[in-house]
């Protein structure tokens, strides 16, 4: 059975990378009013790659660790069902892990007052951030967030694996087939004469009164 370590070790970057800027961008634009669209397009633009590259090393980590949760639950061929949970077990991690995301966002925001002027959505309630009620409906709402951006995340992680791994298949045959034809000639003994040849000290012709005997020093009449 073919496993998802053939298809899922070297996943981590491009994976990741595909899964965060399609997140990213629809959260983008779910918490970013029409007027700082218009206002500031390039800005917008600007804001959408550097939140996707501040965010990669979550994503990097959920594809890591989602490979291995699905594996250790059983998964771990190249069904559709086991790509499948592969890719919930990836997004799950990844909207988890955009919860502690949000609030180093919401800091850097605030130490560089990014937002200020252009209405952009911001997860910081107005009272001290420090009160146990604010904390968790500020866990609340950014989970909310990561889950919402997974509408997009789960159908093109789970259609990545499946393309991945549709494309590897045919590779994974053809090199099985040539380990089954090295094993059936190495079967073969080595000193077993092919059909039609006789052995090396075996006469070959036989013409009247001579005899030619083929060695493998040369050719011997007798």
């Amino acid at each position: 059975m073919l496993r998802t370590e053939a298809i899922g070790h070297d996943d981590t970057l491009w994976l990741g990378t595909l899964l965060v800027f399609p997140v990213i961008g629809l959260e983008q634009a779910l918490h970013t009013t029409t007027a700082a669209l218009l206002q500031a397009p390039v800005y917008q633009a600007l804001h959408w790659l550097s939140d996707s590259l501040f965010a990669l090393p979550l994503g990097a980590c959920a594809v890591w660790s989602g490979h291995r949760v699905a594996r250790r639950l059983g998964h771990r061929s190249r069904r559709l069902p086991d790509l499948l949970a592969h890719a919930l077990a990836i997004t799950g991690l990844f909207a988890l892990l955009l919860v502690p995301g949000a609030a180093l966002h919401e800091e850097a925001d605030r130490l560089t007052h990014a937002h200020a002027q252009l209405a952009i959505h911001s997860h910081s309630p107005a009272r001290a951030p420090t009160a146990p009620d604010v904390v968790v409906a500020f866990v609340a709402h950014a989970l909310q967030d990561g889950l919402a951006g997974q509408a997009l995340g789960l159908p093109v992680t789970a259609l990545a694996l499946v393309a991945r791994a549709r494309g590897r298949a045919p590779a994974a045959r053809s090199k099985s087939a040539q380990s089954h034809r090295r094993a059936a000639t190495g079967a073969r003994s080595p000193s077993q004469p092919l059909a039609g040849t006789g052995s090396p000290s075996q006469p070959l012709a036989v013409a009247g009164d001579h005899t030619e005997v083929r060695t493998v020093g040369g050719l011997h009449r007798g």
